[in-house]
């Protein structure tokens, strides 16, 4: 496996353990930094299976081609929630993956399955917004059995007329979770999901929360100042959970498919990243979509003072996804950065932007609606 590193070395040697009859949750890689256990459910070391019968070389060129076809899918499909397919490109369209490059490549180059999770749940969205429920369902359920943290989105089925999608998504979610059982026979993936998934790599995530590197608000917070309990941890992500729930469902605009709702799926996706217990630098490459969103919605022919802000607000929290990168500052700054939580800052920030964005657009249209310049609007129901 000389050819092979990163985060795909640890997929395959799983996939090749779940294969071989072996626990895929004891596959070592031992030239990771974590010791480095296999972190993801079942599936998806199922899943992998076809590409990790091959010798690690075609593998590896294989994985790198699906992932570089899922961030400019990602790219494309970005176009399509926007409205935006037959426009032309502008600089606009190119600045989100310029001020994302480093999570960009970090991810491609480290074999990070993020970028794969990028186009799937994109497109669960695009097949909402077009009323396909069981599709998009689908998908999330798809991009959800290979990583937990995507089913925050599941929240977008809660709107009048979308609840069977949240039906269609468990009833997914156990079809694909259980797939594995095919291969490994019952009691075997009854063995792996109790004592593999939840119970070796649950405490492994558990006790990475307070690393340094670690760009999660929440558990960044706690050992800034000094809070050193996983269960104190837990109690407060799921009450963070609860809350930026009801306040997404409490502002949710309209179902019409306009900007509004746009800037609304984009703050249900951020915040699906705020509430991630482990957020390394690469998995902020998902913050592609929402930041190509809110420069969309700032960059607009009318600028004011507010809206030059807005773009120095996002540039600012773009600058310290970058704060701990040791090509641009070296190893002592960036470690130190690290520690202070300037990563963890920069999502904040971003996410407090996007709330503030969406806000804005409510008053914008509120005030056309006012003065009657927005004829359309009148007698449409606002959230």
């Amino acid at each position: 496996m000389s050819h092979l590193h990163g985060d795909l070395y640890v997929y395959y040697k799983a996939s090749r353990e779940l294969l071989g009859g072996g626990d895929p949750y004891y596959a070592e890689a031992p030239q990771l930094l974590f010791g480095p256990l296999y972190l993801y459910p079942p599936f998806f070391a199922f899943l992998l299976t076809p590409i990790c019968l091959l010798d690690p070389a075609p593998c590896g060129a294989i994985w790198a081609v699906v992932l570089g076809a899922g961030w400019f899918w990602g790219q494309a499909l970005i176009r399509t929630l926007q409205g935006r397919d037959g426009a032309p490109l502008s600089f606009l369209d190119v600045l989100p993956a310029l001020l994302l490059l480093r999570p960009l490549w970090n991810g491609w180059s480290q074999g990070q399955v993020t970028l794969m999770l990028l186009p799937l749940l994109l497109l669960s969205l695009v097949r909402y917004r077009r009323g396909c429920v069981v599709s998009s369902a689908f998908l999330l359920a798809f991009a959800g059995s290979i990583k937990i943290f995507p089913l925050f989105l599941g929240i977008i089925f809660l709107g009048p007329g979308r609840r069977v999608g949240l039906v269609w998504l468990c009833l997914f979610c156990l079809i694909l979770g259980a797939l594995p059982a095919l291969e490994v026979g019952p009691g075997r993936f009854v063995d792996l999901v109790s004592n593999g998934f939840l119970g070796t790599a649950a405490k492994a995530i558990e006790s990475r929360q307070f690393h340094p590197a670690n760009c999660s608000p929440l558990p960044t917070a706690c050992r800034l100042v000094g809070l050193g309990s996983t269960s104190v941890i837990k109690e407060l992500l799921l009450l963070s959970i609860l809350v930026i729930t009801a306040v997404l469902l409490w502002i949710r605009p309209a179902a019409d498919g306009g900007h509004r709702e746009t800037l609304w799926l984009a703050l249900v996706w951020t915040s699906m990243i705020v509430v991630c217990p482990i957020l390394w630098n690469q998995y902020l490459a998902l913050l592609l979509f929402p930041l190509s969103v809110v420069l969309q919605h700032a960059c607009r022919p009318r600028w004011d003072l507010v809206r030059c802000g807005l773009v120095g607000f996002f540039i600012v929290a773009a600058a310290l996804f970058d704060s701990n990168s040791t090509t641009l500052l070296g190893k002592e700054l960036a470690a130190a950065n690290d520690g202070r939580g300037l990563p963890a800052l920069g999502v904040l920030i971003f996410w407090s932007g996007l709330l503030f964005s969406f806000v804005m657009s409510h008053r914008e249209q509120t005030g056309k609606i006012g003065d009657g310049s927005d004829p359309g609007a009148v007698g449409r129901v606002q959230p």
